[in-house]
């Protein structure tokens, strides 16, 4: 799936009233499989209870791993994405089940006390979604936010799109699914990062996925969950409504305009391509955070560029054609 993105880690600093704790949402992250007939048997209480909670700071998420089931719809669409995401949990093999704010939870589905101790939990930090829905691509704009004095260690970014209804005759007697997983927007097992420690101070993502002949747009929204490295336990997790349509600002100072442009994938295992939308020449260099040049040259409107022997980490990918340039961080990762 081919991923057009524009990825900002900023720190900036806001004007904020106060430096008091928010309120942590609740994320529910659900296995299963739509040729489990367990799932299919289980599935319509669990929904049923998360509606009763009314409980609006309760997310869900469908994950369709592919055992023990390969040949469901949902895993096969994103093997990779599915997979990543149960075996993170340790959770390949069996379905269905739940974790929630990153913790595996046995028991009855249509326990009235499922959620409850996880409720009425405060958080140091916030996330702020924006999406945007275009003709051939979403875009998402991801804010962490620094509400609070922490502690917290090294933190897991986890960002997926998801699609809050699919109509489909599933083997097992579903016809409706909820809160299907489709893709992720950091990488399958997410990013690391660093929360920063002064209130108001934020780390800021915008990525930008194309759409895909599978996902009715319309029902496609994001999520976010911040978790910790050490143990996944959740810290926040913020996630949209399908409707929301909002145009996003990268912040990324450009003589381009930015729709001239792009560089994908991002973050990139072993090939990238620029795109210039201009008359004429132009040229590349990609740069280490030391400013050291390792790979530069030039093309023509579009060009694919190997980065496969460079180290991982993250570089520069500047463009200039003429007076015009353009720049963006790169996240280079293993195959």
């Amino acid at each position: 799936m081919k991923l057009r993105n524009t990825l900002i880690v900023l720190f900036s600093i806001l004007t904020i009233p106060g430096f008091s704790q928010v309120p942590q949402k609740i994320i529910i992250e659900h296995f299963t499989n739509t040729r489990c007939s367990i799932c299919g048997a289980r599935n319509p209480g669990l929904y049923t209870n998360i509606d009763s909670q009314n409980e609006p700071n309760i997310i869900h998420l469908a994950v369709h791993p592919s055992s023990p089931y390969s040949s469901c719809v949902f895993s096969q669409h994103n093997k990779r994405g599915n997979d990543a995401r149960t075996g993170y949990y340790g959770l390949l093999g069996a379905t269905p089940q739940i974790v929630i704010n990153g913790e595996s939870v046995n028991g009855s589905f249509t326990s009235p006390t499922l959620f409850d101790s996880y409720k009425n939990q405060m958080s140091s930090v916030s996330i702020s979604l924006t999406q945007q829905k275009m003709t051939d691509s979403m875009r998402v704009k991801i804010v962490v936010i620094t509400e609070a004095n922490h502690s917290m260690a090294t933190q897991k970014l986890y960002v997926v799109l998801a699609e809050d209804t699919v109509f489909y005759n599933a083997p097992n007697g579903e016809n409706q699914h909820y809160d299907v997983f489709r893709t992720t927007l950091l990488g399958n097992t997410g990013t690391l990062i660093t929360v920063p420690s002064t209130v108001g101070d934020s780390v800021v993502f915008v990525q930008t996925v194309a759409n895909h002949s599978d996902w009715d747009m319309s029902r496609m929204f994001a999520v976010a969950i911040l978790q910790n490295e050490s143990d996944k336990i959740v810290n926040q997790v913020e996630a949209l409504n399908a409707s929301a349509n909002d145009p996003i600002v990268t912040g990324i100072r450009t003589d381009f305009v930015e729709s001239e442009v792009a560089v994908y994938p991002n973050p990139v295992q072993t090939e990238i391509q620029i795109v210039a939308d201009t008359e004429g020449e132009v040229s590349y260099r990609i740069l280490s955070l030391t400013g050291k040049e390792m790979i530069s040259g030039t093309f023509i409107k579009k060009t694919s560029v190997n980065v496969q022997n460079i180290p991982v980490g993250v570089y520069f990918v500047t463009i200039i054609s003429g007076t015009k340039s353009y720049t963006q961080k790169m996240v280079k990762v293993n195959p």
